[in-house]
């Protein structure tokens, strides 16, 4: 149950990537964010970050109607922390959590910063052929990928694992008219750049600067509240392949 007295109060935790994350949002507002980059050491600097934002919003942990934190897909070790501290965390008061796909936050970045001001041009025409490419590295040439109608905020795929050649195969096939255009956010839209110059035909463009996961684009990003764990690895562990491979 929401709490009456902090109705509006979010604490959102991203830990899916090398980005360790938490922002406060209260009454739509942003009161706190904060991204850190500093490698896989969340186990180290997800609870400093979380006092931090506690602090300088002038909340305790009592103040918080609900607990957003990414499910994934991303870093399996990243998920399983940020998982882990929503729900201790939730305990003392019963908070709720609320889990956001990765994938999902990332469209969200470009709802908030590119179309922000365009989704409302009414002389557009051609709302309806612009789309929204998440895309995570998964390593080894693949990638998780989600698509969006870039206008309506419509999910239109689902969540899913493809390699670069085949993905760039299905665009070309299916999105050949040049009316379509794609904004490729994500990780996996910069780290093969390289490669989606060479082999995409359609029109796209990379969106390098909200790239990046963000903790308040989380807290902004519809998500599904439960009781238990509820994660969205898409992939084992690289140990669990491992072990599978040499049985």
């Amino acid at each position: 149950m929401i709490k009456n007295n902090c109705i509006n109060n979010i604490l959102s935790i991203e830990t899916t990537s090398n980005i360790c994350g938490v922002s406060i949002v209260s009454d739509n507002k942003v009161l706190y964010e904060n991204n850190q980059d500093n490698g896989l050491n969340h186990s180290i600097t997800l609870f400093n970050n979380i006092n931090e934002a506690l602090k300088k919003s002038k909340l305790d942990m009592k103040d918080i109607s609900i607990i957003k934190v990414s499910n994934g897909p991303g870093s399996f070790t990243g998920i399983r922390i940020g998982i882990a501290t929503a729900i201790g965390l939730s305990k003392p008061y019963n908070t709720l959590i609320e889990y956001v796909d990765t994938l999902d936050t990332l469209a969200t970045n470009v709802y908030r910063f590119i179309y922000k001001e365009t989704n409302n041009n009414e002389k557009d025409t051609n709302k309806n052929n612009h789309y929204i490419l998440s895309m995570i590295d998964a390593r080894v040439d693949r990638v998780y990928i989600s698509l969006y109608n870039g206008y309506t905020k419509e999910k239109i795929s689902k969540d899913s694992i493809i390699t670069i050649n085949e993905l760039c195969d299905k665009l070309n096939s299916y999105f050949i008219d040049k009316s379509f255009m794609f904004l490729l956010v994500g990780s996996g839209a910069v780290n093969y750049k390289s490669y989606f110059k060479s082999k995409l035909k359609i029109n796209y463009k990379i969106i390098y600067k909200f790239s990046d996961l963000s903790s308040s684009s989380l807290a902004y990003t519809k998500g599904i509240i439960s009781k238990v764990p509820f994660t969205n690895y898409m992939m084992a562990s690289k140990a669990e392949r491992d072990r599978i491979a040499n049985l």
